[in-house]
């Protein structure tokens, strides 16, 4: 059981689920912070409902994208949606205005859903068959957890925030590669 762990598929599993629960945890939390800044405590919920319904949306399009674009332009595309993110999650930081936070965070948590439908599907395909599933899935979400919980205590800045989901977020797109 503990040596089905140190696979070398089983690591790359953890990782795309690990640094993946971290960007997306941080991008609705880095989203949530500054959304409030422009609007009362209802309408910041309002937001993130639709962020997270944005999320879903880019998440069951990821499945028509990779049929669209299978191998062929998966690199390419990869690059794409990771810089777009990347630029909306600047824009969500700048908090510009209600206007400009608000449609950057629905564009970067669509990027997000398709991220995460293709970081599932690469983890599922992984770890294909694998008897310690739940141990791997576990591990995974606390690795995120544990990433998020220190970006949040040890990361005062909204500016360094976003640079450190930023990172992630690259290397994130380098393993879906």
């Amino acid at each position: 059981m503990k040596g089905e762990l140190r696979k070398p598929a089983s690591v790359n599993a953890i990782l795309l689920i690990g640094i993946f629960t971290f960007v997306f945890l941080g991008a609705e939390y880095l989203f949530v912070n500054m959304i409030s800044l422009s609007v009362t405590e209802g309408r910041t919920v309002i937001a993130q409902n639709y962020a997270l319904g944005a999320s879903a949306v880019g998440f069951f399009l990821y499945p028509a994208m990779e049929r669209w674009g299978g191998r062929r332009y998966k690199s390419a595309l990869t690059f794409i949606l990771a810089l777009g993110a990347i630029i909306c999650t600047f824009i969500v930081q700048q908090h510009i205005s209600y206007a400009a936070t608000m449609t950057a965070g629905m564009v970067l948590f669509l990027l997000l859903g398709v991220f995460g439908s293709a970081v599932h599907y690469l983890a599922a395909v992984t770890i294909d068959g694998d008897n310690a599933l739940a141990r791997l899935a576990g591990i995974a979400y606390a690795l995120g957890i544990l990433l998020q919980y220190a970006n949040n205590n040890l990361v005062n800045l909204e500016v360094a925030e976003a640079a450190f989901l930023s990172v992630f977020l690259a290397a994130l797109s380098l393993l879906v590669i």
